[in-house]
């Protein structure tokens, strides 16, 4: 993000805004951060090293809390995922749990919520 500082937000392409906003919000040294889809609009590259600093702030002590749609990248980096399905709960499970992709067969559309504590204790209760 050092390259676009000095840059105008009303240019960033929408990879580089999502960017530019959770940079903001690392820069208040906060003790929880809350995230919707943070990884939308990025590429590949970009979403896998997001998750990876997010999973470095976790182990900092960082409460993490992100929603998003891609159960791979929910999988791959969160400690708890929870599934939503119509706004109620259709899973919560730890993320290294095997039974999350027979979860996702029984529900329709859902949304995933993902609970990361350095603790290994939910963050909060839906």
């Amino acid at each position: 993000m050092t390259a676009s500082a000095d840059r105008s937000l009303k240019i960033l392409s929408g990879g580089e805004l999502q960017r530019a906003w959770v940079a903001f919000a690392l820069v208040r040294s906060p003790e929880v951060l809350l995230l919707d889809e943070p990884t939308s609009h990025l590429d590949v590259r970009y979403q896998r090293e997001l998750m990876q600093l997010l999973s470095e702030l976790k182990e900092k002590g960082i409460a993490i809390i992100v929603a998003m749609h891609d159960i791979s990248l929910a999988i791959a980096f969160a400690d708890r995922v929870i599934g939503l399905d119509s706004g109620k709960i259709a899973f919560d499970r730890f993320a290294d749990s095997e039974n999350i992709l027979e979860d996702l067969g029984e529900s329709t559309a859902f949304e995933v919520i993902i609970f990361s504590d350095y603790r290994r204790k939910p963050c909060c209760s839906a």
